[in-house]
């Protein structure tokens, strides 16, 4: 079930209770994250406000002595929900079961419905989604790999084209959609995706690409007959 946050109070109170579900996070814990080291004189009040609009929208919230705790499982919380999905997955994929591991890959990725804390500043929601967001970043590489290994190249090549122009300089995902080209018969694109991004690294920051993209192009170059799909 959806349900709109009317506030950013709201909204931060609930996601720092969302950071440890089923337990009790102090009323100091959540004055800090939601307003920092020098907070507004009402904060503690704001917070107080917060959790009565949660409640209103039925949000299973408890008191204890000054703090809160959601009520909630971690299985119950998407972003737990993922974490644990992605390591089945990996689970499954180190067993050698492919299939089952691309598609619980898929299912953790489809619990996904935009970026991380979206609309929160300060340093513990920035912390917790740039964690999360390394976490997607990485799921999503190992779901390619699978895709790869199961010889879906063709058909993953337009979400590996929209991930390389949102992530400009993971090369772990440029040698992904390179060698999806090359597998679709488009070497030549693939070589010159690998020229561009040489030519942006060497322009931008006076550097060249890693060992392991250089070592792809290379293979490439050589026409190496390890690089087409069994």
């Amino acid at each position: 079930m959806e349900i709109s946050i009317p506030t950013r109070r709201a909204r931060g109170v609930l996601s720092c209770l969302l950071l440890e579900p089923g337990r009790f996070v102090r009323l100091s814990s959540l004055v800090g994250a939601l307003y920092g080291f020098e907070p507004i004189k009402s904060a503690i009040n704001q917070v107080h406000r917060g959790v009565s609009e949660l409640r209103k929208l039925s949000v299973p919230i408890s008191s204890g002595q000054k703090s809160f705790r959601l009520d909630a499982l971690a299985e119950s919380i998407d972003c737990y929900r993922f974490q644990h999905q992605i390591e089945l997955a990996s689970t499954a994929v180190a067993g050698s079961d492919l299939d089952a591991g691309k598609a619980m890959y898929r299912r953790a990725l489809e619990l996904w419905r935009g970026p991380a804390f979206e609309g929160l500043a300060g340093p513990t929601f920035e912390s917790a989604a740039r964690y999360w967001g390394e976490l997607r970043v990485t799921a999503e590489q190992a779901y390619f790999d699978v895709e790869l290994k199961l010889g879906c190249f063709k058909e993953i090549l337009p979400r590996l084209a929209i991930l390389n122009m949102k992530h400009p300089r993971n090369e772990i995902f440029l040698g992904q959609l390179m060698l999806s080209l090359y597998r679709s018969g488009r070497a030549t694109e693939a070589l010159e995706a690998y020229s561009k991004h040489a030519k942006d690294l060497a322009e931008e920051l006076g550097v060249t690409p890693g060992p392991a993209l250089s070592s792809l192009q290379v293979q490439m170059l050589q026409q190496d007959p390890t690089l087409l799909p069994e």
